[in-house]
């Protein structure tokens, strides 16, 4: 039988399009890579002689790292041990990261293929081209100063889930003072180990991209230009560490996932991309254990207060998600494996924000930590009640044995959780209170504090009145509006869901437009959600006094939207076109 002049030797990728290798041609290829490395080919005589049949049954010769036979150059053939150094890449690897930042689809951010190369040489190459691709775009900032703008952003807008000091450290090492690294910060970071720059790179750089989305229309006009160089960069370096990340997970491991779920949603308009990231951190707090005080408290002080208040704040965004019904949850007490007993404050609590810039950082942090974990208060209770609500309507229907009913006494327990949430308003922190937020005149309070309890006063309302219209929705769906105190009437139903809703709105309108623009999606996705129900009366009302309020309110809510520039009022518009 003859032998083929050009043997085809298939890789990995082609196996998996199913193509099959003859046996004969794969041991023909072995043999003339080992012992004629410079001939094409063997004749069978040769390749079936008793010395080279030896040869290719010894275990030995066959596991080594041989070159393969060249006209299909891919190091995939070879056993994943033996690929030689991960610095030898073949040409379709060497192209995988060239010119990363220079995609312009979020799928062709990093090669599928994986090729095995050290992590730390991507993370030189991507810091080189992040700093080349933004100087290009903004030449007349260095990317430092960016970095820095970014962080001082973030921390005086939000909950801190990072340390400050450290996040300042890190941009100066990367991105340096006018793009030049200070002696002491090379020395302060030699002794780090690739995966620990790696993650410290990474979420530097979701950082920047988050925020240069958030405030690209206010206080960083050259947000819509970077923003998506930081973002692709923050990728690939996550794909670089993503198996050992998860393997031996970190505060970072849960920082990054956050502000990418953050960038993805406010960039894309891709809510399940976003919602996948912040399902994985939440994976991986449950995994940690982060709701058992015992499991927070072996890590040391400055990592058990990031952990912390990264649960905490996954553990709100579930909360939010059950009264919202929009993705899966993950972090829900009935499944952890104990009681849920994580402490507010840790023993050893550690300030994340740095001490330069505020006059009085430690006051500032409790404030803003005071107002979210009273955000967070709202949200469980809510949360609780509609679960609660949910079981309830679901054992009271007609599909189910009488005596699976609830008693009246969790009737009234149902109806008491409802009290207690409507109450969860009377213990607003003093600095959330109108005549700090908006008192011109009160000298107490910086600026940049101001700002940030603007933000903070905001979102605690609308949480409050988000979830209580989402309360009187679903009982009303379910026929169990006499839990809530209200008569199962149409007229009166949809008349309450009006006020509550213009009570939200007002709120919306109580505060400057650019902080709208800054809260991005997430707030954009309550506010959808208040219009589908307004939306839902103006067109099947029987009233034409409650059908011209709803869409009086409506016409309001629709007009920010516009503003915003989102999908949302896209989706809201165009269905009300078509009523």
């Amino acid at each position: 039988m003859s032998t083929p002049l050009e043997v085809k030797r298939a890789c990995d990728r082609c196996r998996r399009r199913k193509i099959k290798v003859k046996v004969r041609l794969i041991i023909q290829c072995l043999v003339s890579s080992i012992f004629q490395p410079d001939d094409e080919t063997l004749t069978p005589e040769q390749c079936y002689s008793p010395q080279i049949r030896s040869a290719v049954m010894d275990r030995r010769l066959i596991c080594a790292p041989v070159r393969l036979y060249q006209p299909i150059p891919c190091s995939y053939d070879l056993p994943i041990g033996k690929r030689g150094p991960k610095g030898q890449r073949t040409q379709r690897q060497a192209r995988s990261h060239v010119a990363i930042l220079e995609t312009s689809t979020l799928g062709e951010l990093c090669d599928s293929g994986r090729p095995q190369f050290d992590g730390l040489a991507v993370l030189e190459r991507l810091q080189r081209e992040l700093k080349e691709a933004i100087q290009h775009e903004v030449p007349r900032i260095p990317v430092g100063t960016i970095a820095q703008h970014c962080i001082s952003i973030h921390f005086r807008r939000s909950f801190p889930i990072l340390h400050e000091p450290s996040m300042r450290a890190d941009a100066t090492y990367f991105f340096g003072a006018d793009d030049e690294i200070p002696p002491t910060y090379l020395a302060e970071y030699a002794g780090k180990d690739g995966l620990t720059l790696m993650r410290s790179f990474a979420v530097l750089t979701a950082l920047c991209a988050a925020q240069s989305f958030l405030h690209a229309r206010s206080t960083l006009p050259y947000g819509a230009a970077v923003g998506p160089k930081f973002l692709r960069a923050a990728r690939c370096m996550l794909r670089e560490y993503e198996d050992d990340d998860r393997r031996d997970p970190d505060a970072t491991s849960l920082q990054i996932r956050m502000l990418l779920s953050t960038s993805l949603q406010q960039y894309a308009g891709e809510n399940g991309l976003a919602w996948h990231l912040v399902g994985e951190a939440g994976l991986i707090a449950r995994r940690m254990r982060l709701y058992n005080e015992s499991a927070v408290s072996q890590y040391s002080p400055l990592e058990a207060t990031m952990l912390r208040n990264a649960f905490w704040m996954l553990y709100v965004a579930d909360a939010s998600a059950t009264c919202m019904k929009n993705r899966a949850v993950i972090l829900h007490e009935p499944l952890f494996d104990s009681d849920m007993d994580l402490a507010t404050f840790g023993m050893n609590q550690v300030p994340l924000l740095e001490s330069e810039n505020i006059d009085t950082p430690g006051e500032f942090e409790v404030n803003i930590s005071q107002a979210f974990h009273q955000m967070r208060r709202t949200w469980v209770a809510a949360a609780r009640l509609m679960l609660a609500i949910r079981e309830y309507g679901r054992l009271k229907s007609d599909n189910n044995p009488p005596e699976l009913a609830f008693d009246s006494s969790q009737f009234s327990n149902i109806t008491q959780m409802y009290s207690q949430f409507d109450a969860s308003l009377d213990d607003i922190p003093a600095t959330l209170q109108p005549s700090v937020v908006f008192g011109q005149d009160d000298d107490t309070v910086m600026e940049e504090g101001r700002s940030c309890y603007i933000s903070l006063r905001y979102r605690l309302l609308s949480a409050y009145y988000y979830a209580k219209l989402m309360i009187i929705h679903e009982c009303r769906h379910l026929g169990l509006t006499s839990m809530v105190g209200f008569r199962d009437d149409d007229s009166v139903l949809n008349g309450e869901e009006i006020n509550v809703a213009r009570d939200f709105i007002n709120n919306l309108q109580s505060i400057p437009f650019h902080y709208l623009e800054e809260l991005g999606e997430p707030v954009i996705e309550v506010m959808r959600g208040v219009g589908s129900i307004l939306l839902a009366i103006s067109q099947k009302s029987e009233n034409a006094l409650t059908r011209r309020r709803a869409l009086s309110q409506l016409n309001v809510l629709l007009d920010v939207l516009a503003r915003l520039d989102s999908q949302a009022s896209n989706k809201l518009t165009t269905q009300l076109s078509q009523a």
